[in-house]
């Protein structure tokens, strides 16, 4: 099997698993640039050709306000792939830096903005493209800094929308190979804190596990969802 019909395959059966589509729902991708959230527009636009429930896409970009971004070649796949697509212009990156936790900030700010910009584009869901490699970096961020065991979910209400994560079960290494395969663009991060986070430092200590025993990711997601079943 190649690697779209991998990722496809394995977007399906996320989406289906936790019923995340419903018909005629009109979903805004969270488009970062980045190799996770647009390979995973460029999934849900091939899975909405033959996706028995029909649903529609459009793209929002929130741009933090550093000073050598650039979308251009976003613009260019949007255009390519029939999507609409929004930039909304920001200071966060300013606002974030005069804070002692930036990163939370930040997403707190982008979040509010997303939402925001998906009702006025008359969406009812956001589609977020958090992978498993995501998922359980939560799970023990969770666990070392805050004392407790749990993560995001595949499917939440945020106030007056619906946030779906297509990607929950699909690993981050899916991403990479399907950007390479397909000749995706993506942008570079500009953000001054990038690996340099608590969630690098998780990051790494699961891939030295997982150097010494294969599966550490999908191991910790089967230790959550049996928690989750049994809350």
């Amino acid at each position: 099997m190649d690697v779209l019909k991998l990722v496809l395959s394995k977007t399906r059966s996320c989406v289906q698993k936790y019923g995340m589509i419903q018909p005629r729902d009109k979903i805004a991708v969270g488009l970062s640039g980045g190799k996770d959230s647009v390979s995973m527009l460029y999934a849900l636009t091939r899975l909405s050709s033959f996706y028995p429930s029909q649903f529609s896409l459009c793209a929002i970009t929130v741009d933090n306000g550093y000073k050598d971004a650039s979308y251009e070649e976003m613009e260019q796949l949007c255009k390519d792939l029939g999507i609409e697509y929004k930039i909304v212009k920001t200071q966060i990156a300013d606002i974030a830096d005069r804070n002692d936790d930036p990163c939370a900030v930040c997403s707190r700010i982008r979040r509010r903005i997303l939402c925001d910009t998906a009702l006025e584009m008359g969406c009812n869901s956001i589609a977020l493209a958090h992978t498993q490699d995501d998922a359980a970096q939560t799970v023990l961020l969770n666990l070392l800094y805050n004392g407790k065991i749990e993560s995001f979910l595949p499917l939440t209400e945020y106030e007056t929308i619906k946030v779906i994560r297509p990607f929950y079960e699909l690993p981050e290494k899916l991403c990479t190979q399907l950007i390479e395969s397909c000749h995706l663009p993506i942008c570079k991060s500009l953000c001054p804190y990038d690996k340099k986070t608590q969630r690098q430092a998780v990051r790494q200590i699961i891939q030295e596990t997982d150097r010494i025993s294969r599966g550490t990711n999908h191991r910790i997601m089967t230790a959550i969802s049996k928690i989750n079943k049994n809350e």
